[in-house]
Parts: structure tokens; sequence; C-alpha cells
């Protein structure tokens, strides 16, 4: 198979093959409702506004699971039409994608603490991936 494609213009380039397809795997719509949703929630009560990326910062595993699950109630709750759902279930959606998407920055951020960022050797980096989610799950 070939590595390069070539263009009626003459141009050449790298296939696709085994590249990540972000345009197939996300939504703009869903993104941008995100983003609509992240940007509302960045004022704070005392009025001040915080930086869009002040979550990167860190907060702790527990934190984001306890509101995940609350947003998860609410999501279940409009779904099913039981009970009163404390916010709208897009708010509660978006809710949902900020806390399950802070677990899994977590959890990148301490692989890759543990990880050569100098790595030439995929053996070796598949290793110690493995060993440092074996850590991370202990």
């Amino acid at each position: 198979m070939s590595r390069y494609r070539q263009f009626p213009s003459g141009a050449t380039r790298d296939t696709e093959e085994g590249k990540l397809d972000y345009s197939g795997f996300l939504s703009p719509a869903v993104l941008e409702r995100f983003a609509q949703y992240m940007h509302k929630h960045r004022a704070r009560s005392d009025g001040s506004v915080r930086e869009a990326d002040d979550w990167k910062k860190g907060m702790d595993d527990d934190v984001y699971l306890k509101s995940l699950l609350r947003h998860v109630m609410d999501v279940w709750k409009a779904i099913l039409k039981e009970g009163t759902p404390n916010e709208d279930i897009e708010e509660a959606l978006c809710a949902v994608i900020f806390n399950a998407q802070g677990i899994l920055h977590n959890r990148c951020v301490r692989l890759r603490e543990n990880l050569s960022p100098c790595e030439d050797d995929v053996e070796g980096l598949l290793k110690q991936y493995v060993t440092a989610r074996n850590k991370s799950f202990s």
C-alpha cells in the first residue's frame, strides 16, 4: 500500500491510515454547546470570572464523581420524565461531559507524569504505559 497520496495538482501527502479522525468522532454542535456552558460557568459567586482553563489546575476525582452523578440523575429523570430534574437537560448533559472530562483529564495527566516524554522505543513506552496504568488502578 502506498504511504502517500498524490492529488490531481501533483501535490502529495501521507495517507490517513492509523490517524485519529477528529471530524468523524466529534460533533461541532456539541462542542459549541459545551463551550457555551463552560463560558456561562466561568462566573464565580463573588462576581469575578475564572480563566477558561481554571479546571485544569486540578480537582480531586471524588469531587468530579459526586457532581457527575448528581447531573446523571438529572439527565435520567428528564429522559424518563420521572420526578423533577434540578436543571435543563442540556445543562445537565454539559455538566456530565465536564465532570467526565475532568476525571479523564486527571487520569491522562497522572499517566503522562509516569511516562518518559522522550521515549523512542514503542515497546518500552507500552511497558511504561501498562505499568503506570496498573499503578493507577491499585
